[in-house]
């Protein structure tokens, strides 16, 4: 149960990363994450009392104009986000850069990736317990529609769950864009990405979305992709993701089995929008 990237296209923005803040502010207590051109890390911050934020930080000499685009694009929608009431997105406090790095601090989100529930789960997570998870994100993801924005990466590894509040946050905006126009920018996650995706036509943003939202869906009930190749080969999943016929494992309950069906339709405008799913009664279940 693995994923994989891919990416042909990137968006731009105006720049937005302050100048004048103090990476001395921010005492560093251990890595996070790191990935090519970034890590993230735990840190303290010393103005603020010791709370506790997430620490971003990007080498400026790996960060090509492409890249700045995305990146400031991403500054843009999470600074817009941040102002969001008890929002289910990841709050961006600051954003500003040096000599060396362009920093992002974030809130630290305690808990795990939806990823790691579903290692938790060989058969699927409990319906119930999807149905309380799906709905947050369900809801999340309506209301960042309905500001015009799509994340366009949506996956179990950028949905953070605390098992404590039982509670989620959407994380990692770096390919998300604003949606006025079609998106023309083929990026995502091998195993999530919609069929408009593959044919490379202009698509609808927000749709786009709610195939991976199906997408994570079924990975949650079942506890693997509905499309996929036991050799991780990519051709062979994306003809799967083509053809777009699903097969639901024999436990999955008749509204769970509804609910993937209908999300996952290949057709673009037959596909519900993340809001029309949120009356499904599958969504309905509460937990005791």
């Amino acid at each position: 149960f693995s994923c994989m990237c891919y990416t042909t296209g990137v968006s731009s923005s105006t720049s937005c990363i302050s100048q004048n803040g103090r990476a001395s502010r921010y005492t560093e207590m251990k890595l996070l994450g790191a990935g090519e051109i970034s890590q993230v890390v735990l840190a303290s911050d010393t103005e603020a009392g010791g709370a506790l934020v997430a620490l971003k930080k990007i080498n400026k000499r790996k960060l090509n104009p492409i890249l700045r685009k995305k990146l400031t694009t991403e500054v843009l929608i999470l600074q817009r986000l941040s102002v969001l009431p008890d929002s289910c997105f990841l709050q961006l406090f600051d954003a500003f850069e040096d000599d060396f790095n362009v920093y992002l601090v974030t809130e630290y989100i305690p808990g795990g990736e939806l990823f790691d529930l579903v290692e938790q789960f060989p058969y699927g997570v409990p319906e119930v317990l999807c149905s309380s998870i799906l709905r947050q994100i369900f809801t999340a993801v309506s209301q960042l529609h309905k500001l015009d924005i799509a994340h366009l990466d949506l996956k179990l590894e950028n949905i953070m769950y605390n098992p404590e509040t039982e509670k989620i946050k959407i994380i990692d905006f770096g390919f998300a864009n604003t949606t006025e126009d079609k998106q023309k920018e083929y990026s995502g996650s091998i195993h999530y990405i919609a069929p408009q995706l593959l044919h490379k036509v202009p698509y609808d943003g927000k749709k786009a979305d709610v195939w991976s939202l199906g997408v994570i869906s079924f990975a949650l009930l079942a506890a693997k992709f509905p499309f996929d190749d036991e050799n991780d080969v990519t051709a062979n999943i994306f003809f799967q993701i083509k053809r777009g016929l699903i097969t639901p494992p024999p436990h999955f309950s008749s509204n769970a089995r509804s609910f993937v069906e209908k999300i996952l339709n290949p057709n673009e405008t037959s596909r519900p929008t993340a809001e029309e799913m949120l009356v499904h009664p599958f969504l309905s279940q509460r937990l005791v």
